[in-house]
């Protein structure tokens, strides 16, 4: 086992990798004072608080991907006393991050968001609406005024902490457990239209991870 982040004497957790094209490790992790980013492009491991937690906001979970031009997504969570907000941050090659937009607000923070690179090099973020008449799993993408959301087909509130991956033809698969079932699924269009099976049952709780490999 090797620290990442060895000159960060931190507690550290809910981390999320991603790998860019160069082989370049890029990291965004969970701290007590909030989140932080780090990557090693530079040949030596640099990083930064990128959202800090306060009295009055709790930031976590976050997510990343890196996009083919070396651009970095973030996706977290935002906890205050009036709710919780899913937030998105875009870095660019040259280390200039964006100020956060909101992609949703969410009714509980019960959700973890994930994000993922499609073929044209954007984000979608997936994520879960637990509150209001039409719950399930959503997908969020960039839109000329904010952000659009689509609700996936065969899912409901009964699905939690979805992750998303993209596989080269373009087809999303998401890969989450379920309240009240002990299992693992996956919901897909790989074949055109979108599906549920399970994957695997499991004795208690989980948060999935899901990913494309180059090949």
């Amino acid at each position: 086992v090797t620290e990442v982040a060895a000159g960060d004497p931190q507690p550290s957790w809910n981390a999320s990798p991603a790998i860019d094209g160069l082989g370049h490790i890029h990291l965004a992790y969970e701290t007590p004072t909030g989140i932080s980013y780090g990557d090693d492009a530079s040949g030596s491991w640099q990083s930064e608080t990128v959202a800090a937690t306060s009295g009055s906001a709790f930031e976590s979970r976050p997510s990343i991907a890196v996009d083919p031009s070396g651009g970095t997504h973030l996706v977290y969570l935002s906890s205050t006393t009036a709710g919780t907000q899913l937030l998105y941050r875009h870095r660019t090659g040259d280390g200039a991050w964006t100020d956060p937009t909101v992609v949703a607000t969410l009714g509980a923070p019960a959700s973890t968001a994930t994000v993922a690179i499609d073929r044209s090099g954007a984000p979608v973020v997936a994520y879960v609406v637990l509150g209001g008449p039409s719950q399930g799993v959503a997908l969020a993408r960039p839109a000329p005024n904010g952000w659009s959301r689509t609700l996936v087909p065969t899912t409901d509130g009964t699905f939690l902490a979805p992750s998303i991956a993209i596989d080269a033809r373009g087809a999303i698969h998401l890969v989450e457990r379920r309240n009240g079932y002990s299992e693992i699924d996956e919901t897909t269009n790989a074949s055109g239209a979108w599906a549920t099976v399970r994957i695997f049952r499991i004795a208690g709780s989980a948060v999935p991870f899901a990913a494309f490999d180059p090949s």
